[in-house]
């Protein structure tokens, strides 16, 4: 074989590593419950995603230390309200561990979220921090529409740059359609 040949080969093996690599690191798990939800919400679906991937890594087990549950890591008081302000059914004490009715609360606390404020970072620091700390936050200005720097939160200020960072990927993905 020529060195030529090899050496295309060598590059294509590793574009096809890195391309495996980058859809590992941001799976669509639970697709049709997104688009059902966040379509029915008003909601990105690539935010729906970001925030799932931030929050759960897609795992509808997941429990946080907060005793948030499920794959948007919702604490049950916000799940409660969500469902009583838009007439959603919720069943059994579990309800958060199911995939489906947990993204289309998600995805509804989201859309009550963005009514509230109208300004994505600032929906994301609520659906981590709380609305009412965020607006505290905005009332003292320690935090403005366009400014985030000074979050009081580390957790906060983490969580909003990973959400970003995860949107951005995919934002891509589904723009793209790679899968």
């Amino acid at each position: 074989m020529k060195k030529g040949v090899v050496y295309f080969v060598g590059v294509l093996l590793l574009i096809v590593s890195i391309y495996s690599f980058y859809l590992s690191c941001f799976p669509i798990e639970f697709e049709s419950y997104v688009n059902e939800s966040s379509s029915r919400w008003n909601v990105n679906p690539a935010l729906v995603l970001a925030i799932i991937k931030a929050e759960s890594n897609f795992d509808e087990r997941a429990v946080s230390r907060a005793e948030a549950k499920g794959v948007m890591q919702l604490m049950e008081q916000t799940a409660e309200f969500v469902a009583e302000k838009y007439n959603i059914s919720i069943k059994g004490k579990d309800y958060l561990y199911n995939a489906k009715i947990n993204i289309e609360l998600g995805c509804a606390y989201l859309n009550y979220l963005f009514e509230k404020f109208d300004n994505m970072n600032i929906v994301i620091c609520s659906y981590n921090a709380g609305e009412g700390r965020v607006l505290a936050w905005l009332n003292e200005g320690i935090i403005t529409e366009n400014n985030f720097k000074l979050i009081p939160f580390n957790e906060t200020k983490t969580y909003l740059n990973k959400v970003l960072f995860n949107y951005q990927n995919y934002t891509n993905r589904l723009k793209y359609r790679l899968k």
